[in-house]
């Protein structure tokens, strides 16, 4: 008989049995907790070690990165540091991939910048949250047109709108950096 194998989400075969028991192991975690079995997954695909000391049966790790991944999945400001930390790490390391010699690699980075950039539109909530952190992006507080002194929120009004905005301002200043050759 012929052994049916299929992947799971984080890379590794399984049988048909060990497909069934995944399946209702995810069922059971999603039954305990909204998201569990999301958020685990999360983290163990954020840090592979886990799944060992989790299988060892040392789970306090694990189910610490798992709250995490729920505050990640819930919480708009949690995403916005999130965002800002990593926006903030590429756009070093593009000043540091300076010359010819490393044009891919700094390519590789814009796109990375492009895609967070286009993403904030897709999360409003996120969006509003990194409207207050426009000076650790990089962006000046007249980085929106709507923006007039004494205005709190730029007069930009909603978070969908703030959260365009954003998208926008990003995607404008990482298209003058191009230009200036940075």
């Amino acid at each position: 008989m012929r052994d049916m194998r299929a992947t799971h989400a984080l890379g590794q075969d399984y049988t048909r049995e060990q497909g069934t028991e995944l399946t209702a192991s995810r069922a059971a975690l999603d039954a305990l907790r909204t998201h569990g079995r999301t958020d685990l997954e999360n983290a163990f695909s954020g840090d592979l070690k886990l799944i060992e000391e989790a299988v060892g049966g040392n789970t306090d790790r694990a189910i610490r990165a798992m709250e995490q991944q729920a505050r990640w999945r819930t919480d708009p400001e949690v995403r916005a540091d999130r965002f800002v930390a990593e926006w903030r790490h590429l756009r070093k390391r593009r000043e540091q991939l300076g010359g010819w010699q490393n044009f891919e690699e700094r390519d590789a980075t814009d796109k990375r910048l492009t895609a967070m950039a286009r993403s904030v539109e897709k999360d409003p909530q996120m969006g509003a949250a990194l409207f207050k952190r426009a000076s650790q992006l990089g962006l000046s507080r007249e980085w929106s047109l709507e923006w007039s002194p004494g205005s709190f929120d730029g007069g930009i009004g909603d978070e969908l709108q703030r959260s365009r905005g954003i998208a926008q301002a990003l995607g404008r200043m990482l298209g003058r950096e191009r230009g200036l050759g940075l």
